[in-house]
């Protein structure tokens, strides 16, 4: 009997039996022929075993030229058939080494799957990777990504666009979609008219179905973001965006926690080039309006302001804007561009504002407002606190109304001994006004003043019957500038045909409030008036902001 088959090797178990038979029987001084070990059981090409009677049998441990195999011979450096438990760390090491020109890949994961293609009559096998890949590299804060990487069939391994950033936040790919579940059933319409033919009105079509997607925008150094918008799949479009925020939460250390802001955003850093403006940090833009003749486009942003809940505490704005500084000039913090006309319709105005409930003001400003234009209002005045009485009395004073652009001019004067007085005018007032009137008012005494010459190469004179008599006088003028000119306010106009039967204060007249022309989206101000804030100069170079005088 052959004690060894070609290919088995001598198992360590068998080589230390082996010696300590030998040892004892030097030690006992009694010769002894040493126990044979038999092959018997024992197959080529995997690892032999004793078994109770030892007897050599075959383990579960195979070798080859391929490499090690558990549970089944091997097609590679080690190849595990069935259930495998670690006790430690598993650790994929990294491919090579780094250097400051690139880092390495860590050795990678591979997921395999078997599938038939009907085109070639073949099984093929598609996989997948799992991989740490370097971030940072040469900087004094490098990282890693965990990345997805897929092979096609036929076609190399590649990135799939999603992986783990190091702070655990994910990366998506630019095809990523989430969806979104349909709506509820829309309400049911209002009932019909009364009468023998007065159906119930039509249940409301549901809610939008769709999925949420995240193309990419890619950036000049290579990074890029998203873009959240709506896959509408429903009756009814879809937000682009919708925010919830989180809930504060009330803590035994702090028991004012915030809420959460519904939807925050960052806007990009400009390049460092005297021209590269910064990003956005939210935009949005209203959808188109549908086919039919009274729909209206959707609004680029809504925003609702919270309800207060406490007895003192006050609702929340529906937008709050902060321009940003800079040495060369802050911006603004509202910028607002009604819509430009096309051959049906006028433009729309750049902000519409109108009183909550029981509000007080369609708008508030504390500090100076320029407006390069008319202003259209139902009247005006001041209001100031009470100089008599301020700390509990406002007192309020009615602008002066013309219906011409006029300007009013006024002083005093006291005339010489020969009863003769000029009154100088600025180098700009003839330029600036038309159309003179005077009124005179001698004071002290009764006495005769009359103009002795008009306005001419800047100052007129005064005449009185009496030397030295002190005169008050008032001049009018109406502007001719250029602007004037060219924005000449219509003292009276027809209303256009959407406007008849339509009131700027219906309830003055006993008209309902649904007779009002300040409906939201309609012009509110005459049809002459125009929009000259684009044709203002803008020496800070700021688009869309009209230059401080």
């Amino acid at each position: 009997m052959r004690l060894f088959a070609p290919g088995i090797a001598l198992p360590l178990a068998c080589a230390l039996a082996a010696a300590g038979a030998a040892h004892a029987q030097q030690t006992s001084g009694t010769a002894a022929s040493p126990s044979p070990i038999t092959t018997t059981g024992g197959t080529s090409g995997q690892v032999p075993l004793f078994n109770s009677s030892s007897t050599v049998v075959n383990s579960i441990i195979y070798q080859n030229s391929s490499g090690v195999g558990i549970g089944r011979a091997p097609a590679g450096s080690l190849d595990v058939g069935g259930n495998t438990l670690f006790r430690g760390v598993v650790t994929a090491l990294p491919g090579g080494g780094a250097s400051a020109v690139a880092g390495a890949n860590s050795i990678a994961l591979k997921f395999e799957s078997q599938v038939f293609n009907s085109a070639t009559s073949s099984s093929v096998v598609p996989y997948f990777q799992l991989q740490a890949e370097p971030a940072r590299n040469n900087t004094s804060s490098p990282a890693a990504t965990f990345n997805l990487l897929y092979g096609a069939p036929g076609a190399s391994v590649a990135e799939t666009g999603l992986y783990f950033n190091l702070d655990g936040t994910i990366h998506f790919s630019p095809a990523q979609t989430f969806p979104i579940p349909a709506g509820p059933a829309g309400a049911t319409g209002p009932q019909g008219p009364p009468g023998p033919a007065g159906p119930s009105g039509p249940t409301g079509p549901a809610g939008a179905a769709g999925s949420l997607t995240l193309p990419h925008i890619a950036s000049a150094n290579g990074s890029g973001g998203y873009l959240l918008s709506l896959t509408n799949t429903g009756t009814k479009a879809g937000g682009g965006i919708y925010g919830s925020g989180e809930s504060g939460v009330a803590t035994n250390t702090n028991a004012t926690t915030y809420a959460g802001t519904g939807v925050a955003g960052l806007g990009g850093l400009g390049a460092s080039s005297y021209a590269a403006a910064g990003g956005a940090g939210v935009k949005g833009t209203g959808g188109t309006a549908g086919a039919a003749t009274l729909a209206a486009g959707g609004p680029g942003v809504v925003g609702d302001g919270g309800n207060g809940t406490a007895s003192q505490a006050q609702g929340g704005a529906g937008g709050m804007f902060t321009g940003g500084s800079a040495p060369g000039g802050s911006g603004a913090g509202v910028i607002a561009i009604g819509g430009d006309s096309n051959v049906t319709a006028e433009g729309g105005n750049g902000i519409y504002a109108q009183p909550g409930l029981n509000g007080r003001y369609a708008g508030e400003f504390k500090g100076d407002v320029v407006v390069f234009g008319n202003i259209y209002k139902s009247g005006g005045s001041f209001k100031i606190d009470d100089p008599a009485d301020p700390a509990d009395k406002y007192l309020s004073h009615s602008f002066v109304e013309s219906p011409d652009m006029m300007n009013i001019y006024n002083g005093n004067v006291v005339t010489n001994a020969k009863g003769e007085a000029t009154v100088e005018l600025p180098s700009w007032f003839e330029a600036l006004n038309r159309d003179f009137r005077y009124q005179l008012t001698p004071i002290g005494q009764f006495a005769q003043a009359m103009v002795a010459t008009e306005i001419a190469n800047g100052r007129f004179t005064i005449k009185t019957d009496k030397p030295r008599v002190k005169v008050s006088w008032q001049v009018t003028g109406v502007r001719q500038d250029a602007w004037a000119n060219a924005h000449r306010i219509p003292v009276e106009q027809d209303k256009t045909p959407a406007e008849k039967g339509h009131y700027l204060h219906p309830e003055l007249f006993g008209h309902p409030e649904d007779a009002s022309i300040l409906a939201p989206g309609q012009d509110h101000a005459p049809d002459h008036a125009q929009d000259h804030s684009r044709e203002e100069p803008n020496p800070a170079g700021q688009p869309g902001q009209p230059a401080r005088p």
